[in-house]
This record gives structure tokens, C-alpha cells and sequence, in this order.
């Protein structure tokens, strides 16, 4: 039995209809791959009081419980 020639095969509905899914399948799974390299960064913030206390004619009392 001869081998059909490339134009026999890429006219073929058959193994068109059976490559598909495959190439589908393929394509999927490396988009999937890629989508799940993209990771969400976690951190944490921590904040510290900084105070200064001042008696000013023009801004008041100020220390570190606020403004008077």
C-alpha cells in the first residue's frame, strides 16, 4: 500500500477531524501553564508612630495623642 502524499493528507477530514482536538488540547494546556505562572505577592506593612511634641503660638500644642 503507497504512502498518500502530503496534499492527500492535508485534504483529509478524517485526520483533520482527529488532529484537532489534539492541537486543541495542546494549545490548552500551555495557556493553562502560562496563566498559572502569574502569582499573586503577598507582604506585610508595619507601621511606626513617630512623635514630636511642640508648643507653638501658631499651631498649638503638639504632641503624641494629637492636637490641642
Amino acid at each position: 500500500m503507497p504512502l498518500p502524499d502530503i496534499q492527500q493528507l492535508l485534504d483529509s477530514k478524517l485526520l483533520l477531524a482527529g488532529l484537532s482536538p489534539v492541537g486543541g488540547g495542546l494549545i490548552g494546556n500551555l495557556i493553562a501553564v502560562l496563566r498559572n505562572r502569574v502569582k499573586t505577592l503577598e507582604y506585610t506593612v508595619s507601621h511606626d508612630r513617630v512623635g514630636v511634641s511642640a508648643d507653638d503660638p501658631v499651631f498649638g500644642s503638639v504632641d503624641g495623642r494629637g492636637f490641642r
